[in-house]
């Protein structure tokens, strides 16, 4: 690479590991009310939840109701209108209020480590800068140490050698559901996608390290249609290059798995007999066909 081109590919690289190292969680829900209906609110959440609302000496305007898992919900006592909103808790402010500008919201008012935000239907939410395991968060220390532990962020991350955006829009194509949660900024860098749950990373790093067959994503399909669509749109109509026993190469040599449900169950039969003949029909096909290796296991 050129001395810019590196410059910004090392600039891209920061900021896709900033979109999976600094992300916000939903860490509380806040009913906001009057403080004539507090305690009428209060109490029905009380009972719906099974949970008595906790206060502190320290944020006796709050009423919180928390488990083992966030978001947390509070009833807080401000204002003359009842309305609900949310709270990100997340240890760069400022990396992700720019992550919701660039998604939609826009900035209403900054204090401190407190930015408020509206997303695009006007609706209000608020990021709120924290150290990792703070204990003063508010929804964690009213409960006296039944604190909201969020696990680890999992991210796959894939090297690329060019062709991050034109994969981004090939996977948005075949995963309607796919969804972009950075585009690199433009630069064509990089890019964090979420599908279907998984958080991927697509990064444009050059050749030093292609992409092999010992990692791959594996996509379960419910349905035998599902399976030869995504064999076909990711395989020889989108460029790619389709292998044995359901395993083919897209046309940026990412390696995908198009498997069957019940794909396990039939390789396992209790059967060794059976199972040894699904295993046989297997490993003479490309694309998986869940039906025809039924039809061999009953085969004399």
């Amino acid at each position: 690479m050129a001395n810019g081109s590196l410059q910004g590919g090392l600039q891209a690289f920061e900021s896709a590991k900033l979109a999976v190292m600094h992300r916000s969680r939903l860490s509380v829900v806040l009913v906001d009310v009057p403080a004539t209906m507090r305690d009428d609110v209060v109490a029905f959440y009380g009972a719906a939840l099974g949970r008595t609302g906790q206060t502190s000496g320290e944020f006796p305007e709050y009423s919180a109701f928390a488990g083992s898992h966030a978001p947390s919900l509070l009833v807080q006592e401000i204002g003359d209108d009842a309305r609900v909103h949310f709270d990100f808790h997340t240890d760069n402010v400022d990396a992700e209020v720019a992550r919701f500008e660039r998604l939609g919201a826009t900035v209403l008012e900054k204090t401190g480590h407190w930015v408020v935000l509206c997303d695009p239907a006007g609706l209000k939410f608020c990021v709120v800068g924290v150290e990792p395991n703070d204990e003063s968060l508010i929804g964690a220390a009213l409960v006296g140490g039944d604190t909201v532990t969020q696990p680890p962020t999992v991210a796959t991350f894939l090297w690329f050698d060019g062709g991050v955006k034109e994969a981004v829009s090939l996977y948005q194509s075949v995963f309607p559901g796919l969804v972009v949660l950075d585009d690199g900024g433009g630069g064509g860098f990089s890019a964090t996608v979420v599908l279907n749950s998984q958080r991927i990373v697509l990064f444009n790093g050059g050749p030093s390290f292609p992409q092999t067959e010992a990692a791959s994503i594996s996509v379960s399909c419910s349905t035998q249609s599902e399976v030869d669509r995504l064999w076909e749109a990711l395989g020889t109509a989108g460029g790619g290059t389709p292998g044995r026993c359901g395993w083919l190469k897209d046309k940026f040599k990412v390696s995908w798995q198009i498997v069957p449900d019940g794909l396990g169950s039939v390789l396992s039969d209790p059967d060794p007999v059976r199972a040894a003949k699904a295993h046989a029909a297997m490993m003479t096909m490309g694309k998986l066909d869940l039906a025809a290796l039924k039809a061999a296991q009953e085969a004399e």
